[in-house]
């Protein structure tokens, strides 16, 4: 007989963890009266709170109004997600690096502010603000349920431009088209959010074209705007996206952009 010896390296080892998840789920809301809620499987607890007015006018600042419609007209919750048009404008804030902690802070605070007042004043809703290794990104959409006007095309175009004169150094990507907009996630932590290519499209336009503002061709057209308004924007391999069409950054100064919308 022959023996074969075989030989393995071990690059790590894996440690038992001593952490007691079961533990700590039964720690959880000890201070507080709760029940387990049993209907959709989930871990957490609920908490018993009698009900709150002001509590929950507290609440409502957190929530978009589309949602809160919904809510007030007594809505089944499938109400809420559908397939429509609607705009997407996506908001990059980049740091140069050496910032401290306090400072991010207030420049986002700072940027909220005047990014929020810029959108809502167009009738639009700031949806999500994301903060990773790419920045801070603001979420918008306009065009929602209940949000929709005669001139609907402007409201987007006057936003963008009025949110680029903010701050130095932002980056926005603005698209229109066909999505889901409705609500994901878990019974017990749903979100409003926007799922479609064009969402996509406006991510990848917000990050490969910094500092201007970056349309779609589709907005273009809708805009009605003159040729003069748009310079056509050099090609570039977005991931995730095939074939954007023709993309275009706005060129208009206020007065003009102004003075042809009004």
């Amino acid at each position: 007989l022959r023996e074969f010896c075989h030989s393995m390296q071990v690059r790590y080892i894996k440690r038992v963890p001593s952490f007691s998840v079961e533990k700590y789920q039964d720690s959880i809301g000890t201070s507080v009266e709760h029940e387990k809620v049993t209907r959709y499987n989930c871990v957490r607890r609920a908490s018993l709170l009698m009900p709150n007015t002001e509590l929950e006018k507290t609440l409502w600042k957190y929530i978009m109004k589309t949602v809160l419609q919904k809510i007030d007209d007594d809505q089944p919750l499938e109400c809420l997600s559908e397939m429509r048009q609607a705009t997407i404008v996506f908001v990059n804030m980049q740091f140069k690096g050496g910032e401290r902690d306090q400072e991010q802070c207030m420049t986002i605070h700072q940027a909220a502010i005047g990014i929020g007042q810029q959108i809502v004043k167009h009738h639009g809703r700031v949806n999500k603000v994301f903060m990773f290794d790419k920045g801070c990104t603001f979420l918008c959409l306009f065009v929602l349920p209940g949000d929709k006007r005669e001139d609907e095309s402007a409201h987007p175009l006057q936003a963008a431009y009025g949110v680029q004169c903010c701050p130095t150094g932002l980056s926005l990507g603005v698209t229109t088209g066909p999505m889901f907009c409705g609500v994901v996630g878990h019974p017990v932590r749903h979100e409003y959010t926007v799922i479609g290519r064009k969402v996509n499209l406006a991510a990848r336009l917000m990050m490969h074209y910094p500092g201007v503002v970056s349309w779609d061709s589709e907005n273009c057209y809708y805009s009605k705007l003159p040729v003069f308004y748009f310079n056509e924007l050099p090609m570039k391999a977005l991931k995730g996206v095939k074939n954007p069409g023709v993309l275009y950054q706005f060129m208009a100064n206020k007065h003009q952009m102004y003075d042809h919308l009004m």
